[in-house]
């Protein structure tokens, strides 16, 4: 199988290949305008820079939440550091989509998400760009091509998640929804590659940011972090104490968000 934007059919029958899982989710495009886009290792450096101020946490197990974890590899290895530096951990990852309805026919290969949401389609053996995905959802044609396919094509359920997670727990849940309850409440929260303008507006970046410290207990660490086109990371781990969000250190230029970040504290605390 080539290993070029795979269709979902195709994605199903392969082995756990990054190669193949890095063409594939790069053109999965969530409700939101995000991507499933993964890439194994790109968050070592974070991960090694996170390390001291987890292991202080005097907490057995430590609870940490990956939000945003696309699908899945980077929680995985997130895990495997913690593993092999003694920490003792329940990790959990939520994203947007981890479930979809794939619709499978000679023609057509797509994925449905749980709002009826084109994420991902092939025609004719052919991945759909990104761009025309986002097309046929502003158009409406999506609703019209799913009906279609919905009576030409098998339905069974498909997991958006990498075929080299094992041991960590992956849940769907949108933090974009301000109103979300804290079922659970973690040490430790990483935000990677959501929170950021090129998605976003300020003030619903705000709303998301009030709705993940919700989730963060007393004297957790918050960490925020962007991967940039050269592949770099710059990111800023935050300690929440005293209702306080207060910076221990940034990797890279620091999280381009500080500001937002910071200037939510006093609603968080009122919520």
């Amino acid at each position: 199988m080539s290993k070029r934007n795979p269709t979902a059919s195709e994605f199903a029958l392969s082995e756990f290949d990054p190669a193949i899982e890095r063409a594939f989710f790069g053109r999965v495009v969530l409700a939101n305008g995000s991507f499933k886009t993964t890439n194994a290792s790109r968050l070592d450096d974070l991960n090694r820079a996170m390390l001291p101020y987890i292991k202080s946490i005097p907490s057995c197990p430590v609870d940490v939440l990956d939000v945003a974890a696309s699908s899945g590899i980077s929680t995985q290895e997130w895990r495997d550091s913690l593993v092999a530096a003694g920490v003792d951990s329940r990790v959990t990852g939520t994203d947007l989509t981890t479930e979809a309805l794939h619709l499978a026919g000679t023609l057509v290969d797509v994925l449905v998400d749980r709002k009826s949401n084109i994420i991902h389609l092939s025609l004719i053996g052919v991945v759909a760009h990104p761009r025309v995905l986002k097309a046929i959802r502003r158009s409406g044609l999506g609703a019209m091509l799913i009906f279609a396919a919905r009576r030409i094509c098998s339905a069974r359920p498909f997991r958006l998640v990498s075929k080299g997670v094992r041991d960590v727990r992956l849940l769907e849940e949108d933090f974009e929804d301000e109103g979300v309850s804290p079922q659970e409440q973690f040490h430790v929260i990483r935000v990677a590659n959501i929170l950021n303008l090129a998605y976003f507006s300020e003030a619903r970046l705000r709303a998301m940011v009030i709705a993940i410290l919700r989730r963060l207990r007393p004297g957790g660490l918050l960490v925020v972090c962007r991967t940039h086109q050269d592949e770099s990371n710059h990111a800023t781990i935050l300690r929440f104490q005293n209702s306080t969000l207060c910076i221990l250190e940034r990797l890279g230029s620091g999280s381009e968000l500080e500001s937002i970040l910071l200037s939510v504290q006093a609603v968080a605390r009122t919520t």
